[in-house]
């Protein structure tokens, strides 16, 4: 079967060097590679053009959704594309993987987790276990945990667009939704699922991706992926979960806490349950590392809940 690779990228040569070396390991000369330089980057312009069998064009700086619709339309006629993100490596064993499910499965959509690789810091490790807590991702913790069984009828809440692959036939004309910045996945897959488009998640499907590597950085990434959740409820109400808006209600609960508890010191009781379930979860899922893990579950649950919040007074941000 044909393939294509689509992967954006923007200044951050170090990165895609590491994930284009682990891309041409695992996939034989006939795997088209598209990569988009979104945005002015004359260093990874010059690495790839001195580099043969990769596709690649630079265009003005662009919503990264807007920059995979370009990249689509530049894909030749491959049975499936594939949607990487530059900062992520293919394990070894990755293509035959692929090879597997893709023959085995009647499926239109083929995903799996980003793990975090085993050289990264102590830092990074923590965040790639906080990751998995129930209490960080709630239902979407499938986008980083390997240890969870294969589903075979799966939705956009257990898929990652960086290790995303959709057969063209399931794709239109321009599928992501060009005013996002970030998740823009939601939205394509959702459309795909009301039109019963079969979708399988898989454990065995992963890569290994680079956590952020500071609070301000996992702050960002995070509002913001809080922000686009609420616009992408707002575009399409009937996907409503409000599931998602707990972070959200946790941190109007916490400005108003000072208040409250002059009324009642019962008040303090949520308070105390989330310490309660953070301490909790973060043994069980951070092992050794459950001190860092404390406080990164709840930077997360803050930083979701700021993003909607910020999402619902202002719109979403550019990235």
């Amino acid at each position: 079967m044909s393939l294509s690779i689509v992967i954006i990228t923007h200044n951050r040569l170090e990165l895609l060097k590491r994930c284009l070396d682990s891309v041409e390991r695992e996939f034989d000369q006939k795997t088209e590679i598209i990569v988009i330089l979104n945005g002015k980057d004359s260093e990874s312009f010059d690495y790839l053009k001195s580099k043969s069998g990769i596709h690649f064009t630079q265009i003005d700086r662009t919503s990264p959704a807007n920059a995979r619709n370009i990249a689509i339309s530049k894909a030749e006629s491959s049975e499936w594309i594939g949607f990487l993100d530059d900062d992520i490596q293919l394990p070894s064993g990755y293509g035959q993987t692929l090879s597997k499910l893709m023959s085995t499965y009647d499926c239109k959509v083929i995903g799996g987790p980003d793990a975090t690789a085993p050289e990264a810091s102590e830092w990074e490790q923590a965040i790639g276990l906080a990751l998995t807590s129930p209490l960080s991702t709630s239902k979407t913790r499938y986008r980083h945990d390997r240890t969870l069984k294969l589903i075979q009828a799966t939705d956009e809440s257990a898929l990652i667009l960086c290790n995303l692959w959709v057969h063209t036939s399931a794709l239109s004309a321009n599928p992501f939704p060009t005013d996002y910045w970030r998740n823009e996945e939601n939205i394509m897959l959702q459309n795909l699922s009301l039109h019963n488009i079969k979708m399988l998640w898989s454990p065995e499907l992963y890569v290994y991706h680079k956590r952020k590597d500071s609070l301000g950085a996992l702050y960002k990434a995070v509002s913001s992926s809080g922000q686009h959740r609420l616009k992408s409820f707002l575009d399409l109400p009937h996907t409503l979960d409000w599931k998602f808006f707990a972070p959200a209600i946790f941190v109007l609960y916490l400005v108003l806490l000072p208040l409250l508890l002059c009324h009642h010191l019962a008040w303090s009781l949520p308070a105390l349950a989330y310490l309660t379930l953070n301490l909790t979860t973060s043994v069980i899922y951070g092992a050794s590392s459950w001190h860092k893990v404390v406080i990164i579950q709840l930077i997360i649950n803050l930083s979701y809940g700021l993003g909607m919040w910020r999402g619902l007074i202002r719109g979403p941000d550019q990235a």
